[in-house]
Parts: C-alpha cells; sequence; structure tokens
C-alpha cells in the first residue's frame, strides 16, 4: 500500500498536508534548512513525513554545499585572495553549472580590472599612449572613466611644456591657463606661475635699475626681498651701481680740480700779460 494510500485511511492527513505546504513556502522563501516537523504526526503521516524529510535533505544538501562554497569565496575575496574560486568539481549536473558560471563571471570581472589597471600603470610610468579595449555594455564606465583621466593627464602635460618651451625662448611673461583645470591639475598650473613670478621679479626689478644705469641715473638700486641665486644678482648689481657712483663721483671731482686749475692758470697769464 503506497504512503497516500495509507494517509488517507489515516485519521490525519491534514496534518501531512499542512506540513508539506508549510515547507513548499518555506523552500520558496529560500530557506533550505527547512524541514518537517514530526511532533503530532503518528502513523502513514509521520512515516511520510520524515521520507519527506530524508528527500529534502537529499536534494538540498548541494545547494547548502553551494551556498557555502559561495560565502567562503567572497569572504575570500574581501581579504584580497581574488584568486579564490568554487571547486567545481564537488558538484554535479546543473549545480556543477552554477558553480562555474559563478567562476566564470568573478574572473570576467577580475580580467577587467586587470586590464584597466595594467592601462594605469603606463599611465604611471609616462605612457599616455597605452590602449585599452573596448568593454561591453555598462562595464564601458571604465573606459569613460580612464580615457578623461588619460585626457587630463596629456593636457596638463601640454600646458607645463608650452610654459618650458616659452621659458626657454625668453618669454617669461606667458602663464599657465589655470582656469582650463580642476583640483590639484589647477593647483599645479598655479604652482608653476608663481614659480615664474618669483623667478621674473628680481631680473625685471633687476633690468628696471640697469636700464636706469645705461641712462646715466645711478640714484636706484634693487630693494626687493629675494635669496639664493637672486640674492646675488641682486648684491652684484647694487654693487655695480655703487662703484659707478664712485667712480663717477671721482670723475666729476678730477673734473672740478681741471677746471679750478685751468682757471688759475689763466688768471696767471692774464696777469703775466
Amino acid at each position: 500500500m503506497s504512503f497516500y494510500t495509507q494517509l488517507k485511511k489515516s485519521s490525519q492527513p491534514q496534518v501531512a498536508l499542512a506540513e508539506a505546504e508549510r515547507l513548499i513556502q518555506a523552500m520558496s522563501n529560500g530557506d533550505t534548512a527547512c524541514r518537517a516537523n514530526l511532533d503530532g504526526a503518528t502513523g502513514a503521516a509521520r512515516q511520510m513525513l520524515s521520507t519527506i524529510n530524508a528527500v529534502l535533505d537529499a536534494a538540498l544538501s548541494p545547494v547548502d554545499e553551494l551556498r557555502q562554497q559561495i560565502h567562503h569565496m567572497a569572504h575570500e575575496h574581501d581579504k584580497g585572495d581574488i584568486d579564490a574560486l568554487i571547486p567545481v568539481e564537488r558538484f554535479k549536473g546543473d549545480y556543477s553549472v552554477m558553480a562555474k558560471g559563478i567562476n566564470d563571471m568573478v574572473a570576467g570581472h577580475i580580467a577587467v580590472k586587470k586590464k584597466a589597471m595594467a592601462c594605469i600603470q603606463q599611465f604611471g610610468e609616462g605612457n599616455f599612449e597605452a590602449s585599452l579595449e573596448q568593454f561591453p555594455g555598462k562595464k564601458a564606465f571604465i573606459n569613460e572613466t580612464i580615457e578623461a583621466l588619460r585626457t587630463n593627464f596629456k593636457a596638463i602635460i601640454a600646458e607645463i611644456q608650452r610654459l618650458i618651451v616659452a621659458a626657454t625662448e625668453g618669454r617669461l611673461s606667458e602663464r599657465g591657463e589655470a582656469n582650463r583645470f580642476v583640483g590639484d591639475f589647477a593647483k599645479l598650473v598655479s604652482g608653476i606661475n608663481g614659480m615664474l613670478d618669483a623667478i621674473l621679479l628680481p631680473i625685471a626689478e633687476g633690468n628696471r635699475v640697469l636700464n636706469l644705469v645705461s641712462t646715466g641715473d645711478l640714484r636706484e638700486t634693487v630693494d626687493i626681498d629675494c635669496e639664493g641665486d637672486h640674492r646675488r644678482m641682486k648684491d652684484a648689481i647694487n654693487e655695480l651701481v655703487d662703484n659707478l657712483s664712485r667712480f663717477a663721483l671721482h670723475v666729476a671731482t678730477a673734473a672740478d680740480q681741471v677746471a679750478s686749475g685751468s682757471q688759475e692758470l689763466s688768471l696767471s697769464a692774464e696777469q703775466l700779460s
């Protein structure tokens, strides 16, 4: 006699049916640990529920194993072991297919990250022409981010190179366009502009004083606060101005003396005449 026939003849068919309904609902909600409650069940009903538990143990054991392996894999990846995989050989049939699919999915994401990081590594080594394959679908945001980074790096390099060329050619008034950039890139350009200002100010002041000297005006000296080579240039120009001033004073004194002697000589000549 089948369990179903025995169950119909028993006085507790509703007990087994209610418990079976509860199990189905629990499994549909993801409870793989659910098992039939044998309390209150007797006879054929109890025997049937015990059989159901045995079947569930066999059927859900691979599901529970797969769940544990997924949890372990996720934990290992969180710790940094991105090579951790689910042991596919421990599963059969569709469970094996599921395990392999999870491994392949994770490996695919890691491969994309490695390719992106390899490109960024090339950026770090100065190669801003490093190629990166176009990723499909929503992964394309990685391409967009890296291309934006490439564009910003190349733009800042071009701006710095422009300033270098200008300075090399003597056009020290050239300045970087800091408003074209944002964040630390803008700070970098502003810093270069400040450096050029610091270099140009002593030179401009030295040129101003030398221009005055060339016109015979020895009243001005370089009067700015500076250090290092700028300080040595300032001292050299000021020393030149001081030496020229003393020389001019000596020449003026000698000229006065010559003029005075000439005047006395002329007076003597007049007296002799």
